[in-house]
């Protein structure tokens, strides 16, 4: 076998004419078909087998980067590398059974028979050994996107999945069909043709030998069948295995989540008790004539969360995500960190909301300004512009009650716009807006508009303003 023979594999080649080739033309062209066939299969077994170890390796790197999460790709490069290991085992097949250059040429026929059925069996159990592991690897990667996958991301959507699985559905049967046509086109006409050039040869009366019958690849691929059927049946089985054990623990998490929410809530109510005792002892202190301190100035403004107003009193329109349903996504990914600072700022959590969101110079500026006009309770409380906003977030009296997001602009790596709708506890009016997010050594957070910034910095400056002095002459 030469370089032409592998240059041939990447040409156009002539089609096979079947039984009603020429004799003389097929002895004088047996030779080198034969060795182009060889190249043909060499370099389609050992392209698929590199196809496959790439797909393994990038499964692999997945894992990595999912971590513990990722355990499912553990199976999807095992199909893979079944397949790939199929590919292998045929190339060491091959080099068992080639002949050498001085063979007879009955015995290269045969050979080259043997090669050309087996194939066609690879070809009509393609399913088996082949597109089903590959599907099942593509199914068990499809399923642990969208099962790690945020409920508002379109992943989830009905009309998402299905486009997925007809996508993937169109590629196996276009794989499916290029090899059945490569069956009927050349590898058939060329078994016929080879079929002749042997009765010829062996019309002299020797004994016709059954090496080329496909009865001797028949019993050995039943033996493959059972193996790729057996092998992906129990990984699947050992999947779905580990896939309960996991909900059920996902469950309890659920259940262990529910009890801190219903905490959450006795707490929240007892600080609106609390607030209000406050409040009324403030005010009548005030009616009694002492000077009795700013509310605001003491004790630093409630989180919305506390506040009763800031309940969903409006039903949310179609779509949308409650904010209380989003939890802690963290800031792994843009869509994580917008979900974490919409769920922060919904709950009151002051401290978790500084750690999702950043600011331009401009909006920083206007946060150290308005800082130091505050009590000093407040400003040694809240000593960062990032806690500040987030105070002045988590205490909005119109909080956000929904939301999802319906696009993203990568800039680059680092910088994210997210196109968003959402809309208020207490406002049936659906809003939609860009949401710029920047990625650092921390995380993503979400940048604060400057006018935001400013409109929460006004009411937080007229909210705590100190009431006007007595007269002294009154």
């Amino acid at each position: 076998m030469n370089l032409n023979d592998y240059e041939g594999v990447w040409k156009r080649q002539e089609l096979p004419v079947g039984s009603n080739a020429d004799i003389a033309s097929l002895v004088a062209t047996f030779e080198t078909k034969s060795r182009k066939l060889h190249a043909v299969v060499k370099v389609s077994d050992f392209a698929e087998a590199g196809a496959g170890f790439v797909v393994a390796t990038a499964y692999a790197f997945f894992w990595w980067q999912m971590g513990r999460a990722g355990w499912p790709l553990a199976f999807a490069m095992a199909l893979i590398l079944g397949v790939t290991g199929f590919f292998l085992r045929e190339r060491i097949r091959a080099r068992r059974t080639r002949l050498g250059a001085d063979a007879p040429m009955l015995e290269k026929i045969d050979a080259d028979l043997r090669v050309l059925r087996r194939r066609c069996h690879l070809v009509r159990t393609l399913w088996v050994w082949y597109l089903g592991p590959c599907a099942g690897a593509i199914a068990i990667q499809v399923g642990l996107i969208i099962h790690r996958s945020p409920p508002w991301d379109p992943i989830r959507e009905p009309a998402v999945f299905i486009g997925f699985c007809t996508f993937f559905a169109l590629i196996f049967w276009f794989v499916w069909t290029i090899n059945r046509r490569a069956v009927r086109k050349r590898l058939e006409p060329r078994i016929e043709e080879l079929e002749k050039l042997r009765r010829e040869i062996t019309s002299d009366g020797e004994p016709h030998s059954t090496a080329g019958d496909p009865a001797g690849t028949s019993t050995d691929m039943t033996k493959y069948k059972i193996f790729f059927i057996a092998v992906p049946t129990a990984l699947l089985a050992v999947f779905l295995l580990f896939w309960h054990l996991s909900s059920e623990r996902h469950e309890a998490d659920g259940a262990r989540l529910s009890q801190l929410a219903a905490e959450n809530a006795r707490l929240r109510d007892e600080n609106v008790k609390l607030a209000r005792k406050i409040e009324t002892m403030g005010h009548a202190v005030s009616l009694a004539g002492s000077p009795a301190p700013s509310a605001t100035a003491a004790a630093p403004v409630r989180p919305a969360a506390s506040n009763p107003a800031s309940r969903q009193t409006v039903p949310l329109a179609g779509g949308l995500t409650p904010i209380e349903a989003l939890g802690n996504a963290g800031r792994a990914t843009a869509r994580n960190a917008f979900a974490t600072q919409l769920w922060a700022a919904r709950t009151g959590d002051v401290a978790l909301e500084a750690s999702t969101i950043t600011f331009g110079a401009e909006a920083r500026a206007r946060l150290e300004a308005l800082a130091a006009t505050l009590p000093e309770n407040i400003r040694s409380e809240y000593d960062t512009p990032e806690k500040l906003m987030a105070f002045m977030l988590a205490g909005s009296p119109h909080p956000v009650g929904g939301m999802q997001v319906l696009g993203e602009d990568d800039v680059d790596a680092n910088d994210v716009t997210l196109q968003t709708e959402w809309q208020h506890v207490d406002d049936p009016v659906v809003h939609q807006s860009d949401v710029n997010l920047v990625q650092d050594a921390d995380g993503w957070k979400m940048v604060v508009p400057y006018s935001l910034v400013n409109r929460a910095s006004d009411y937080l400056a007229r909210t705590i303003a100190p009431p006007p002095a007595a007269n002294p002459g009154k």
